[in-house]
Parts: C-alpha cells; sequence; structure tokens
C-alpha cells in the first residue's frame, strides 16, 4: 500500500513537473514594443512632398535633444528644405549649424554640400562631394534615398538623361509604393525618358520584365501611338511587364491622358507676307511646307489653304479663316503681324502655330511658337561648350542689336551653369580694333564663342587665333556656316565648332528626297535659303506632334531644323547637331563628314534682287529684315578687268597693289601669317583709297579682296608675344 501511495505522488509531482513550462510561452509571447520613431511623422511629412512640415518636424526634435543626435536633425531639416526648393530656409538653418559637434555625420554632410552645390549651379563640385560618399548600397535605407535623388538631379544638369532615369528607379524602390513622393518621382523619371532622342530610347534592351526596359518601351508608346489603339497597345504591355511599378498608378493616368488627346486638324490655314517685302522668303517657307505636305500622299491628309498677310492685316485674315473653319492656323510670320493676331488675347480660338517668337513673354492658350531663333542656338553653345568641360569663356559679338541678343542669351545660360565670362568684346566693319583689344589684354579663357556671319567669322577667327595667342577651342552658332560646302573660302575658319540643323548637316532619309525634290523645283532658292524651307517642312510636321507634346513636355521629336522640344510656356526650341571645320570642309563631330547634296552650278542658277535675298532676321523694333546672303560664286583672287574699268585712276592703282597682296595674303592663311609680314608694308591701302577717292575698299573690292584688305590691317598689328 505504501508503495501505491508514493507511486502516485510521484506522478502527481512529475505531472506538476510537466505543467510549468507549458504555462511559459503565454509569457513569451508577451513581446516588448519598441520606442516609438522620433521621425516617423517627419518621414511621413516626405513621403506626402510636404518638405516644410518635415523640415519644421526635424528642427523640433533637433531642439530637444543634444549634440551629435541635434546636427543629425538639422541636417535632415536642411535636407528636406533644400529638397522642396526653399533654400533660404536651408541657408538660414545652415548658419546656425555647428559643424564642430557633428560627430560621426560626414555621410550626411556630403549630401548637404552637394544639395547646396546644385542649388549653386556648382554642379560639378555637387559631383565631388557625392564621390567622397561611396557605395550608396552601404548607407542606411533614409540616407541612400536621399543619396539617389541628389545624383538624379546631378545627372540632370548634365543632361545624362538616362542615367538620370537609372538613379530614379532606384530611388522608387526605397519610395512607398503610390505615395506622392514616389509619383513625383516617377513623374521626374518620365521626363527623363521624354528628352532621350528615339536612337537613345532604341539602345535600351527590350527584357521582359526589366524596369528601365518597361519605362522606355512606354516611352516609345506614348511618343507614337494613337488614341484609338491604346487601350490593345497598354494590354499587350502589361502582358510583357505585368509586376512593373509603372502598373500601380502612372499608366492608368497615361492612358486617359492619350484618350483625350484632341484629334488631327482637317482645315490648316497657312498665313505669310506674300505681297511684302519679304516675298520671296515667305514662298520659301510656304514651298517647305508643302512639300512636307505631299510627302504624306493621300492618307489622312488634311486641307490646306495659304493666305496672304503682307498688307498688315493679319488679324483680319486670322479671324476670317477660323470663321470659315479652320481648325488648326500656321503663321504669321513677322513680329508687327504676330502681334496684332495675340493682342488682348487669352486663349486662340483654334491651335496656332505661330513662325517666329513674340516680343514679350505670353501665356495663352492654344498658342505655339516656333521659328530659327539665333538666341536658342547661343543657349545651345553654352550648353554644347560645358558638357565639353569649359568653366571660362571670351565672347566676341557684333556691335548691333543682333549681337546683344546673342550674347545675352549666350551669358544667361553659361551663368546659369556656373561657367565665368572672362571677357565680352564688340567688334564693327573694322574687326581689328576688337581683335587688337583682346590681344592686348591678355585674357584667360579656356574656350571662346564667336557670334558672326560667314563674311565676318572668315575673317575674324584665324587672326583671333594668332594674336589671342591661344590654342582655346571657338564655338559658334550656324551662322557661320553659309550652309553650302566651300573649302576655299571656309579654310579660315579651321577648327571652329559650331551647331546647325540635320537638314544642313546630315539630314535623314526624308531630308534627303525633301531635298533633292526641291533642287529639281527650286535651285536658286535652295541654295540661298535651305533653313528657311526646313523651317516650313517641320512646320507642318508639327502639327501632327503638337499632341503628344501636350502631354509630354519636354519630349524630344527628331525634325529637320533639330530635335524639338516644347517648354511649359509652349515655345518650340531647338536642340542643334554639331560639326567642326577641317581643311575647309565640315566634318561631324562623330568623325562623319557633313551631307553635300548635288547643287547647279552657281552660274546656273537664277539671281534674286539683293534687296529681298537674305535669311530673315530682326533688327532693334522686332520687325524682320533681310540681310545679304553670302556670295554663293567662286571668288577669284584676282580683280577683272571690267572692274578696274570702272574705277578711276586712283583706285585702279591701289587695286592693282592689293592684288598683288592677295596672293600673298591668302596664303598666309594657309599657311604661316608671318611669311606675308615683311610684304604688307609696301602700301598703306585703305587709306590711299580713302583719301583719294573718297571710298572704302568695301565699297569698290569683292569679298574676298575686302577680307584680305582687312587681313592686312590685322598683320600689320604686333603679334602677342610669345
Amino acid at each position: 500500500m505504501l508503495t501505491r501511495i508514493l507511486t502516485f505522488l510521484c506522478f502527481i509531482l512529475l505531472v506538476g513537473c510537466v505543467q510549468v513550462p507549458l504555462k511559459k510561452p503565454e509569457v513569451e509571447q508577451q513581446t516588448v514594443q519598441p520606442p516609438p520613431n522620433p521621425t516617423r511623422q517627419a518621414e511621413a511629412f516626405e513621403y506626402q512632398a510636404n518638405y516644410t512640415e518635415a523640415a519644421r518636424e526635424y528642427l523640433r526634435l533637433a531642439y530637444k535633444t543634444n549634440p551629435p543626435t541635434r546636427q543629425s536633425y538639422q541636417l535632415s531639416a536642411i535636407r528636406s528644405y533644400l529638397k522642396g526648393g526653399y533654400v533660404e530656409e536651408a541657408k538660414a538653418e545652415w548658419a546656425r549649424f555647428n559643424l564642430q559637434q557633428s560627430f560621426g555625420l560626414q555621410v550626411p554632410l556630403q549630401l548637404v554640400y552637394a544639395q547646396f552645390s546644385i542649388a549653386d549651379q556648382r554642379i560639378d563640385q555637387a559631383f565631388n562631394y557625392l564621390k567622397v560618399v561611396g557605395n550608396p548600397q552601404t548607407l542606411p535605407p533614409k540616407l541612400q534615398t536621399d543619396y539617389y535623388e541628389v545624383y538624379s538631379k546631378i545627372l540632370e544638369r548634365q543632361r545624362h538623361y538616362l542615367d538620370a532615369a537609372k538613379q530614379r528607379i532606384l530611388l522608387d524602390t526605397l519610395l512607398p509604393t503610390n505615395s506622392t513622393a514616389s509619383n513625383k518621382n516617377q513623374q521626374s523619371l518620365w521626363d527623363n525618358l521624354q528628352r532621350l532622342s528615339p536612337t537613345e530610347l532604341n539602345s535600351v534592351p527590350q527584357t521582359a520584365g526589366d524596369v528601365l526596359a518597361g519605362w522606355t518601351s512606354l516611352a516609345r508608346i506614348a511618343k507614337t501611338v494613337r488614341p484609338k489603339v491604346i487601350q490593345q497597345v497598354i494590354t499587350d504591355w502589361q502582358r510583357q511587364f505585368p509586376r512593373h511599378p509603372a502598373n500601380n498608378s502612372f499608366v492608368p493616368k497615361l492612358v486617359q491622358s492619350i484618350l483625350t488627346l484632341p484629334p488631327r486638324p482637317k482645315e490648316i490655314a497657312l498665313l505669310l507676307p506674300l505681297s511684302s517685302r519679304f516675298k520671296v522668303q515667305a514662298e520659301v517657307v510656304r514651298d517647305g511646307f508643302l512639300a512636307a505636305y505631299y510627302e504624306l500622299g493621300n492618307q489622312d491628309k488634311p486641307n490646306v489653304t495659304v493666305h496672304d498677310v503682307g498688307q498688315g492685316n493679319a488679324a483680319e485674315v486670322y479671324n476670317k479663316v477660323v470663321y470659315e473653319g479652320a481648325d488648326f492656323v500656321v503663321g504669321p510670320l513677322q513680329k508687327d503681324n504676330i502681334n496684332k493676331i495675340i493682342q488682348n488675347q487669352t486663349a486662340m480660338p483654334v491651335p496656332t502655330l505661330l513662325l517666329n517668337y513674340a516680343p514679350q513673354t505670353v501665356n495663352i492658350n492654344n498658342l505655339y511658337q516656333f521659328g530659327l531663333s539665333p538666341e536658342n542656338e547661343a543657349q545651345e553653345v553654352a550648353d554644347k561648350a560645358w558638357a565639353d568641360g569649359h568653366r571660362t569663356a571670351l565672347v566676341l559679338v557684333p556691335q548691333n542689336s543682333w549681337g546683344s541678343r546673342v550674347l545675352q542669351a549666350f551669358q544667361t545660360a553659361w551663368q546659369q551653369r556656373g561657367g565665368q565670362i572672362a571677357l565680352t568684346q564688340t567688334y564693327t566693319q573694322d574687326v581689328s580694333q576688337a581683335v587688337s583689344f583682346i590681344a592686348n589684354n591678355q585674357v584667360s579663357a579656356d574656350m571662346t564663342f564667336i557670334a558672326a556671319y560667314p563674311k565676318f567669322a572668315r575673317l575674324i577667327q584665324p587672326f583671333f587665333k594668332r594674336y589671342h595667342n591661344t590654342n582655346a577651342p571657338i564655338y559658334s552658332t550656324s551662322h557661320t556656316y553659309s550652309g553650302t560646302p566651300d573649302p576655299q573660302m571656309d579654310i579660315d575658319l579651321e577648327g571652329t565648332i559650331f551647331g546647325d540643323m540635320p537638314w544642313v548637316l546630315s539630314p535623314d532619309e526624308q531630308g534627303r528626297r525633301l531635298q533633292q525634290t526641291l533642287i529639281e523645283s527650286f535651285p536658286d532658292k535652295l541654295l540661298q535659303f535651305k533653313r528657311l524651307f526646313a523651317l516650313g517642312i517641320d512646320a507642318f510636321s508639327l502639327m501632327t506632334h503638337l499632341q503628344h507634346f501636350n502631354l509630354q513636355p519636354y519630349a524630344l521629336w527628331q525634325g529637320q531644323t533639330g530635335q524639338l522640344f516644347v517648354d511649359n510656356q509652349q515655345r518650340i526650341w531647338r536642340k542643334l547637331m554639331w560639326a567642326y571645320f577641317q581643311q575647309g570642309k565640315v566634318q561631324l563631330l562623330n568623325g562623319s563628314d557633313a551631307w553635300d547634296i548635288t547643287m547647279p552650278h552657281p552660274d546656273d542658277i537664277q539671281k534674286l534682287e539683293p534687296e529681298i535675298t537674305g535669311e530673315i532676321i530682326e533688327n532693334t523694333t522686332g520687325d524682320a529684315v533681310a540681310l545679304p546672303v553670302e556670295n554663293t560664286e567662286t571668288v577669284q583672287t584676282t580683280i577683272t578687268n571690267d572692274t578696274l574699268k570702272t574705277l578711276s585712276n586712283a583706285q585702279a592703282q591701289a587695286v592693282e597693289t592689293v592684288e598683288n597682296v592677295i596672293p600673298e595674303v591668302q596664303s598666309a592663311t594657309t599657311n604661316s601669317i608671318d611669311t606675308v609680314n615683311a610684304n604688307v608694308q609696301k602700301t598703306e591701302i585703305t587709306q590711299t583709297i580713302s583719301n583719294q577717292t573718297g571710298a572704302t575698299v568695301e565699297d569698290t573690292l569683292s569679298e574676298a579682296e575686302a577680307n584680305a584688305v582687312n587681313k592686312v590691317r590685322l598683320l600689320r598689328q604686333p603679334a602677342v608675344s610669345e
């Protein structure tokens, strides 16, 4: 019995021992809650893109803590201000920052330095700060987010849009799905892709499921697909990229915006000054416009009517064509006519594409502006020179309103990028004074911008290089090049880098086809007004692309005048193709030869009246004027007997002296200028003609001869001591 009792008691004790651990999991399930994240509210504001509230929350935390935690919160506040574009607030807080107590904050400090540099347009310096950070993958998620955002902004300022898009894809993986910050980042990513050319978009391998491939595929769809098929195309895209981040909210918005695009125009009115003194230029634009029109064949072809506004009646004609059913108007060309049709307008009754730029900034719905702007080209020169690594510029422009406009455009663009201008100099008919002034001042610059038409460019540049005593490259706009290959005359432009339209330098298949057609019908005009034909062609083609431009501001479209994009004020700008002169011939910067269409011999071309030849530009009042085009004939280096017969004995004697000097000068420009120095003292050419006849050399000589005389003047100037 006792044994049984003891056995029973042991059993009870054993059961009790087993029951104790069964209650233990209940204790373990009582997990300890982590301390609240003090930055949770600030980060929530950041994800909502409410950067001012985020900064205030960080500062509230900062002044409740001690160093170095205080400095960490301050840096987060400063970064939030800078993200939102509140630079002054960021600088004010930075002034209160105690750098000596920022222990262990090297990475946040470098990110702040980089952000301040971006705000101050010091992009190279911003990149140097970012390089100190090292591999972003080793950083905490919050700092990774800031790193990718800063790096993408640097790449965007450097115009490396594809690389910037890649950084924003990395950034998107760190942001909450469908948050305001994520949506803004995806929009910035999309804007970068819209700035890519078709060639750049096509360079991305189309791998199913790849995020970058999905974005670039979507960009191509948005550029080309019409509303009636967009749903099916997007469905196919989603099958290929089923888990793409754009599917969350971006794609539905894109589809909706494409579906709401207006229909293509059916009745087009072209307004040009066909009865004005710009009759020939207006006809050239018209012929380019109609050449592109007939390229369509019979498919989806709208009706086009051409209307004359050469008698100052642009407003009346505009209202009339709209009343009669035009659903798209192209023109006018002259600024005074433009002012008449846009005066007191807040919205145009139908989409209207001006063929020039309004004299003042306007914000009018349904109004687009497009032209061959010299300011646009000057800005392109600034972009190109900066991208090539130059930082200090010497600028030489003509002393007139055109030169002032070009100077202002270049200066603004250059300084916005952080560039410095060492010296600005203007020139007149006697370019020797400007060159001498620059030489005497010994300006230090790593590039030179010269704005000049061919006549002056050919005269200035070889002597500028000699007397300025520098190997710094010379950049120029398309105005330096006549548009027609002329190695004998262009030998003096050796090495000059310039931007021009693809239509002139390397036209695409359509451009070559159109030029062959135009040269058969208008050989005289194509030779002298090549760029105006391209303006007309792009004006027609733009009408079918403006819908997509509305959908995607800053998207690039390849036109004949350049890669075109529309800014947020509905002005259409051009990105140029780049080339340089080598032994008088134009070479593309990629190493290939510029295209040269077979032109008729100049003797077979009908000459136009001098008062209407030339490219349209604007004078000080903003009115269009015609400048004489460069002489298209082959200029001989000797003066003909017919010319001598028209001169007095004194003139003829002086001219004969010039004739003896010209071969030496021409040889000097292609070989060594030094060889002519000993011979140019034989006469004071310009003084002889001026004193004895009251005329100047330029009054009696051809361009080549006048250039030679000016070269003699420059050769008499002392060279820069080496």
